[in-house]
């Protein structure tokens, strides 16, 4: 008697023998095996399950879209150089995730990284001259790097980690660090104790710190003293504006959103925006100024979708151009086929 084994990380389709032996491969596959069947007659079916994910931007006043890389696999967490001609991404399209430079002159790609330790999410430096980014190289824990932006020597912002109690910390390398627009802090994401806080630390290493705890994504608003962020508001998430320094803070929107950016010029706060994960559109809140230095923007009218998602693909955010004219983004693509095993091992 036998029954089909799915080995889903590997890739294949193995036979085992209950009464016992080694198990023996019918076939190989490159990408993951998400279904199989087997009939009365010993044919066998399966679902091969495709993963790719390509850069866009789209211009946020017409709409129009432009794809910028075809890489397979994952290519996530693209930014806009300060002087919007390049863009940083990380990308596990060579197997380990590493990071890359777009150039929109249409020049060959630069790689930043290649080290065995995942590299994700990089961030720019106001000048462009320099990039942050969550690395676990070091010692198992995910923690900030910078490294210059022509791919030459690196440092680590946090050498010695920062303790919650007795435990050290590693950074939420599954969410955004982000450099801010003044260039006087960074911030990052800490989970620890089933919650999951906003840290800033200078760029020499110096002063880190615990800023606000409850925090889904954010993003820096017009300088190092404001910012915008989420909060789990029910099954939903509130969108945020926050005075780093004082506290204050001003609900902006309540919804199903997720992976925030706020445009340079302060004018609006782009998002994943959707009541489910194939459902997530790119959308854009417009922001009010405040007339004060020191206050918080409101919110002007309801999210406008500005990429919408047809439910076949979805979309993660990436940034704004320079110019905030223009969004850098995601398009998640998943699909299968239904194959028959016709020739065995």
């Amino acid at each position: 008697m036998y029954r089909w084994e799915l080995l889903p990380v590997v890739g294949g389709i193995w036979e085992l023998d209950l009464g016992g032996g080694a198990p023996h491969q019918l076939w190989s596959e490159s990408h993951r095996i998400v279904d199989i069947s087997v009939s009365p007659t010993n044919r066998l079916v399966y679902v091969p399950f495709w993963h790719d994910t390509f850069l866009f931007s789209v211009d946020v006043t017409t709409a129009e879209r432009r794809q910028l890389t075809s890489h397979t696999k994952d290519n996530y967490g693209a930014r806009f150089s300060p002087d919007g001609r390049t863009i940083a991404y990380h990308s596990t399209r060579e197997g380990n995730s590493e990071i890359f430079l777009h150039h929109l002159d249409g020049s060959p790609e630069t790689r930043i990284t290649d080290d065995p330790g995942p590299d994700m999410y990089p961030d720019w430096s106001p000048d462009g001259r320099q990039l942050i980014f969550a690395s676990e190289r070091l010692d198992g824990r995910y923690k900030i790097l910078i490294t210059n932006s022509d791919g030459g020597s690196g440092r680590w912002l946090l050498d010695q980690p920062v303790s919650i109690g007795s435990k050290p910390f590693s950074v939420n390398a599954a969410l955004v660090s982000r450099w801010s627009p003044d260039g006087r802090v960074i911030a990052y994401l800490v989970t620890a104790n089933e919650t999951t806080s906003l840290w800033t630390v200078r760029p020499d290493g110096d002063g880190a710190k615990e800023v606000i705890r409850d925090v889904g994504s954010f993003d820096f608003y017009r300088d190092s003293q404001h910012a915008i962020y989420t909060r789990r508001k029910g099954s939903y998430s509130e969108l945020v504006a926050v005075h780093l320094e004082t506290g204050e803070e001003r609900s902006l929107f309540v919804g199903p959103l997720m992976e925030i950016d706020a445009s340079p010029d302060g004018s609006a706060v782009a998002f994943c925006f959707g009541p489910g994960h194939m459902a997530m559109g790119l959308a854009v809140l417009r922001l009010e100024s405040p007339s004060e230095p020191d206050g918080l923007p409101r919110a002007v009218g309801e999210p406008e979708f500005v990429v919408r998602t047809d439910g076949t693909w979805h979309i993660h955010n990436g940034g704004w151009s320079p110019d905030s004219k223009s969004l850098v983004y995601t398009q998640d693509q998943d699909y299968g086929d239904i194959y028959e095993l016709v020739e065995r091992r």
